[in-house]
């Protein structure tokens, strides 16, 4: 049996730092931290408890199947039903899963939005094709960027690259007067057990979903919308696969609050190409700021070698665009590029005819 224990939550008016332990296996210090840009209001115990959970739990179950949460902070009476049902539901996973609250329990009277007053919506935004397609869908109602960075993290990692991944993040939000939250998370630097990209497979939603909270409330948010393609939905409807891939507003919708923000997509069931070229034919003044490369550590925009860089590239020369509009060199080749994101595009190529 594995007994997480959460030693202290502090909340400042721009940091959250978690203090546990339990699992050094996975977090040896025992501590994570969230950086708010700006101020953010202060939450109750249960969102907090929550906040870590989100980081935590979605890791736990790929190695055990018995978990114990032991604090002495007040937890939310549904909490134990939110994430149940998260675990062995909508992550989908062969294992049966107990999960035992060890805890002071109270009904949450915290509102993290007021539903006669809020009228704000906040986009996930990461500056790729689906975080400026949503934006390009939502800019006449204003809302809120909300970006997460921090050490490796993916493409929105903080290093070299952070200069540009930056500019271009500024320069949208001068040119359309957007509010704009970033959150730095350490998790990426301190998780040790396996590859980055488990974090992004199994921890992103519900943790982009809970740590935006304060957020939420402090803005009076009442609509969380992120961008997704096809692909990202397909692992959640197929049965042999137990990726989280809870950026689905769906599965988030099940285990939130009901009295915080709902969550909506925006993309869909629509692969990468046709938001791709949705974007450049429908919001051109937007397209030029695209940033999508996953391996970027030179300081440059595009690699010109991953993954992200030859589809982009695959998809200006198949529907004829200016590779230079976004960047992107006229060298870089789609060679590489497999049939995984081959066949899509072609298909979406034979519709347009």
């Amino acid at each position: 049996m594995r007994v997480l224990e959460i030693k202290s939550i502090e909340q400042t008016i721009r940091t959250i730092t978690f203090n546990f332990k339990g699992v050094e296996d996975i977090y040896p210090d025992g501590e994570l931290k969230v950086k708010y840009s700006k101020n953010v209001s202060k939450v109750q115990e249960g969102t907090l408890v929550n906040m870590l959970l989100s980081m935590i739990l979605p890791l736990l179950v790929r190695i055990d199947n018995e978990i114990t949460l032991k604090t002495k902070l007040k937890v939310d009476k549904h909490t134990k039903k939110y994430w149940t049902t998260f675990l062995t539901k909508l992550q989908k996973h062969p294992k049966k899963i107990k999960l035992t609250i060890d805890a002071p329990i109270e009904e949450s009277t915290e509102i993290i939005h007021n539903k006669i007053n809020a009228s704000r919506v906040g986009l996930f935004y990461g500056g790729g094709v689906e975080g400026l397609y949503s934006l390009g869908s939502l800019l006449e109602i204003n809302p809120i960027l909300l970006v997460y960075e921090g050490t490796d993290w993916m493409n929105q990692r903080t290093n070299k690259s952070d200069a540009i991944k930056n500019k271009l993040l500024n320069r949208v939000v001068k040119k359309y007067k957007l509010d704009l939250y970033k959150i730095d998370i350490n998790i990426m630097e301190r998780y040790i057990k396996n590859s980055p990209a488990t974090i992004n497979h199994f921890v992103t939603g519900p943790m982009f979903y809970f740590l935006t909270l304060p957020i939420s409330k402090e803005k009076n948010i009442n609509i969380l919308f992120w961008g997704q393609e096809h692909n990202d939905i397909v692992p959640y409807h197929d049965a042999q696969k137990i990726w989280d891939y809870s950026l689905s507003a769906q599965i988030m919708n099940w285990i939130g609050y009901s009295k915080a923000p709902i969550v909506k997509n925006i993309g869909g069931y629509a692969y990468k190409c046709s938001l791709f070229k949705d974007l450049y034919t429908l919001r051109p003044d937007l397209f030029e700021y695209i940033y999508s490369c996953l391996s970027n550590m030179e300081g440059k925009r595009w690699c010109g070698r991953c993954d992200k860089c030859q589809r982009i590239a695959y998809y200006c020369e198949v529907f004829n665009i200016d590779k230079n509009l976004i960047g992107l060199s006229s060298e870089v080749s789609s060679k590489g590029i497999t049939d995984k994101y081959k066949i899509p595009v072609d298909k979406f190529k034979e519709r347009l005819k």
